[in-house]
């Protein structure tokens, strides 16, 4: 086989899985990143939302300390962040 027709048909290869990896990028760069931009808000609306949840729940009304609440919450809004920093690489 001529060695100029393989090198041309690889770089047809070549050319395609660089616009694909091109693509990928681009996709990424574009529409996955912007979603980690707000983590830390995120990771305190969760931690709001548990510290509202947990105020609900009969086991806290007036029986604990509602600094135990608010660690408790403040600790699943640690581990939300914790968890998106990770995802985010």
């Amino acid at each position: 086989m001529n060695r100029s027709v393989v090198l041309h048909f690889c770089s047809s290869n070549r050319a395609f899985a660089l616009g694909q990896h091109n693509a990928f990028v681009e996709g990424v760069s574009e529409k996955l990143f912007p979603s980690f931009d707000n983590i830390e808000e995120e990771a305190d609306k969760h931690a709001d939302e548990a510290y509202r949840r947990f105020g609900q729940m009969p086991g806290w009304e007036g029986g604990s300390d509602m600094a135990d609440l608010a660690e408790a919450a403040f600790e699943q809004g640690l581990e939300k962040y914790e968890n998106l920093m990770f995802v985010k690489g």
